[in-house]
């Protein structure tokens, strides 16, 4: 599936394309019930077919709250309640699950690399790469040339 980087991305619902942060949503679960930090982050269209059912413990936002520099400083928020880190009854569950979602929203061409990343995982790609280079574009435009469509289209 060839995404345009950062404008759009693969629902997690229903598999289609989210063309643009405005057909875009972002969801997840925190709440009384269950923990209260947040966790099962999802970026969905922004439609009630694709929506997790409204409950008291679904959050929400729309996508285009969490793109460009304020989106990120928003994103921060969710790890850091107001601005620091004490109190970890608010927060987030899962630090690798919320990088997903920056990774996602954030960085070019990862929405699209990471539908080969098993395949990458598999071929052992990763295996000799320095953490800080594996989400690098250098790598991620390699994946999609490797196991994708390539850059120029093909």
């Amino acid at each position: 599936m060839k995404l345009t980087p950062l404008q759009q991305w693969k629902c997690d619902t229903c598999g289609q394309i989210i063309d643009g942060a405005q057909a875009g949503w972002v969801e997840w679960m925190a709440g009384p019930t269950s923990a209260t930090r947040a966790h099962g982050f999802r970026i969905v269209h922004n439609s009630s077919r694709c929506q997790y059912p409204s409950t008291g413990r679904v959050r929400d936002i729309h996508l285009t709250h969490l793109t460009g520099p304020d989106g990120l400083a928003t994103l921060l928020t969710l790890l850091a309640p107001a601005g620091h880190t004490a109190g970890r009854e608010q927060g987030i569950v899962d630090l690798d699950e919320w990088g997903e979602l920056v990774r996602r929203v954030h960085i070019p061409h990862y929405e699209e690399a990471r539908q080969y990343w098993s395949d990458a995982e598999a071929d052992g790609m990763f295996s000799s790469m320095e953490p800080r280079s594996i989400y690098s574009q250098t790598t991620l435009v390699n994946i999609l040339n490797r196991y994708g469509h390539g850059m120029d289209g093909d």
